[in-house]
């Protein structure tokens, strides 16, 4: 089978996403190519074919206008769009998979679409990781125009949990469940727990509870740095870059807030996207990992599945969401009420409480969090098969006559 995977952005999970679907769908024999930024650095596994085609973002300069930032982001959107459909024009794939389902500006960008989907018969598949699009950008009733009109040349998208019944995906449109594969090789440490603190300045009795990945504002960060009042052994470590200079509130309002909270010596604010190689040793110096998502939240985690292996408990909230049912399923740490900082701060306590008696040998230890049932669940190979076989099922041919499988 020959497959696009659309997937535009310089970083972060989403992009993580697409990169390690390629590879698992690579491996079952698939002739992918990978449609990423212009700047992106190559495929490390070699896996499929990497076409560096996309608009990258643009850099927002000191004292840019809103609207010509706004302006830059629509035309970055719009220019990918026509980049994806010259390359399907190009290539006639069997399929084309967009890494994650968009539907900012669809009214202007769908018909482009579905204009291929008629004349060439190529499926358009999407993954779904956010069901539920109540992130409105303009008016509202643009807002939900371009939610229907995103769907216009799908036929099928991959969700990590059964549909919510507040989804608006239509109902002539396949919905397939696919795990969220694991992010193994970033768990692995290179530099000692003592160093990696050492270089925080956490002193040795701390209990370091750590977040990373892009800084935005339903991280509920300002809520993490308001429960270290009551959490005095608990130290807070966020590490990242801000995901929309746009939208979101800036580092400084986070090291303020710290500040005026009298917290800010027990707040450490590293800027900048983790870098691979780095991170399985913070997570390694880490004694839980915060996933404290608002209720506007109703996906899985990226973060999850990246520090499976560290197998540190989280102190975890969101919505409705595969993330809330993978952490009560197999018991991964403490999940609070989303958007209820005394609900936060108190599984806080739980969790520093576990962490110094564990380190104690007390019988009050961290409960048994069953990782290794998480990771029998979460599989690339599951992942690509499930969107192999609906491939094949939209299309209408017999899976294996699409694939190689070996």
């Amino acid at each position: 089978m020959r497959i696009i995977i659309f997937n535009p952005g310089a970083e972060g999970g989403i992009v993580k996403y697409g990169r390690h679907q390629a590879a698992a769908l690579a491996a079952l024999g698939c002739d992918v190519t990978l449609l990423v930024d212009a700047d992106a650095p190559d495929d490390p596994a070699g896996t499929a074919t990497v076409h560096c085609v996309l608009i990258s973002e643009t850099a927002r300069r000191p004292g840019m206008p809103k609207a010509l930032r706004l302006l830059q982001i629509a035309g970055r959107l719009l220019g990918n769009e026509w980049l994806l459909a010259r390359e399907v024009f190009r290539h006639r794939p069997d399929a084309v998979l967009l890494a994650s389902y968009c539907e900012y500006l669809a009214p202007a960008s769908a018909w482009l679409q579905l204009a291929l989907v008629r004349l060439l018969g190529v499926a358009y598949v999407a993954v779904l990781h956010d069901p539920v699009r109540d992130f409105v950008v303009g008016p509202s009733w643009w807002h939900h125009l371009s939610v229907r009109m995103a769907f216009w040349p799908l036929s099928a998208v991959f969700v990590h949990e059964a549909l919510p019944s507040a989804a608006e995906v239509p109902p002539r449109v396949v919905v397939r469940e696919v795990p969220h594969g694991l992010y193994a090789a970033d768990a692995l440490a290179v530099h000692s727990r003592d160093v990696v603190r050492g270089k925080w300045g956490v002193p040795t009795d701390a209990v370091v509870f750590l977040s990373f990945g892009f800084i935005r504002d339903g991280k509920n960060l300002d809520l993490c740095i308001r429960a270290l009042r009551d959490n005095t052994s608990a130290w807070l470590v966020v590490m990242g870059r801000v995901a929309s200079a746009t939208v979101c509130r800036p580092v400084s309002f986070y090291k303020k807030l710290a500040s005026e909270l009298d917290v800010a010596d027990r707040v450490k604010l590293i800027e900048g996207y983790v870098k691979d190689g780095e991170l399985g040793s913070c997570l390694d110096a880490a004694d839980a990992i915060v996933l404290t998502y608002s209720g506007s939240f109703h996906s899985q985690s990226g973060v999850l599945n990246t520090v499976a292996g560290a197998g540190k408990p989280l102190l975890a909230s969101s919505g409705e969401s595969p993330l809330k049912q993978s952490v009560l399923r197999f018991r991964l740490g403490e999940f609070v009420p989303p958007d209820d900082v005394e609900a936060l701060s108190a599984g806080m306590a739980r969790i520093c409480s576990q962490v110094q008696a564990n380190r104690e040998g007390s019988s009050h230890a961290l409960p048994a969090m069953d990782w290794e049932g998480f990771r029998r669940y979460a599989s690339w190979e599951t992942n690509a098969r499930v969107i192999l076989e609906t491939v094949a099922e939209v299309r209408g041919g017999g899976a294996e006559s699409l694939a190689r499988r070996r």
